[in-house]
């Protein structure tokens, strides 16, 4: 017969080891990723905001990386539940323009609710108050991203920038 102590350990280490578990799945998933951007001939990529429109609505929210190849600029989502190759989508490199400006928006939490990623400073009642953004523009397209602050929107545009002028288009 187990003692009330033995029960408060076990769930103290299938707790640990579940944690444990997560962690190994998140660094496996970075890995998986990094390879699939060497396949790509990524050139360098950036964290890139929320993902607010232009792709598709059903990642409306999601955290965003950047990252440049010689042909466009692709877009993925980076919530920690996203497959490592999942796109929002791809931005062709010519004619492609990128703007920062500041901006307002609210994102209530419960807005969120049933979307298929999480973020946990979300999971509780509240606010994320957005502040900057970045709109990038192609010939037969646009898209969207919110960042916390317009120095944020401004620091990610030039970091992709810079990948750009270092990497040659097709």
């Amino acid at each position: 017969m187990s003692t009330k102590g033995e029960r408060q350990r076990a769930r103290m280490n299938a707790a640990v080891n579940q944690m444990v578990l997560e962690a190994n799945r998140r660094d496996l998933d970075e890995a998986k990723r990094g390879r699939y951007l060497d396949q790509l001939g990524v050139r360098g990529h950036v964290a890139f905001g929320f993902y607010v429109d232009g792709f598709g609505g059903a990642e409306v929210g999601s955290l965003c990386n950047a990252a440049v190849i010689p042909s466009s600029v692709i877009f993925f989502d980076a919530d920690e539940t996203a497959e490592p190759n999942a796109e929002l989508g791809r931005a062709p490199r010519a004619g492609l323009t990128l703007e920062a400006d500041a901006w307002r928006s609210t994102v209530l939490a419960q807005d969120f609710a049933d979307a298929p990623w999480t973020i946990r400073s979300m999971q509780g009642p509240g606010a994320v108050d957005l502040r900057g953004r970045v709109v990038a523009r192609w010939p037969g397209g646009e898209a969207t991203f919110a960042f916390a602050t317009p120095e944020g929107a401004r620091e990610a545009l030039d970091a992709v920038r810079r990948h750009l002028a270092g990497s040659p288009p097709v």
